[in-house]
């Protein structure tokens, strides 16, 4: 019986994440902000027309979390992609 061995290579940990979108007024951006708290929530996207809209990256056992600190802070509710890619 021959055997072979597999090359050692980077360990890395994946999480469930979520893709929690906001549509936001101007004035409320660096309040969403203040929930981004890397590497469990991230900003994903950023994009600015006539409303400012948010894309974080939440790993799903920090979601419902971020949507009660995102209510304490009067945003909400944001839309809530699930499943999103991991990386």
């Amino acid at each position: 019986m021959s055997s072979y061995a597999v090359p050692a290579g980077p360990v890395r940990t994946a999480f469930a994440v979520d893709l929690v979108v906001l549509t936001l007024a101007y004035e409320q951006v660096g309040a969403a902000k203040r929930v981004l708290h890397p590497p469990e929530v991230e900003l994903e996207s950023e994009e600015y027309g006539e409303r400012a809209r948010l894309c974080l990256r939440v790993r799903r056992e920090r979601r419902e979390a971020v949507e009660a600190r995102l209510a304490d802070l009067g945003i909400g509710p944001p839309q809530i992609a699930q499943g999103a890619p991991i990386r």
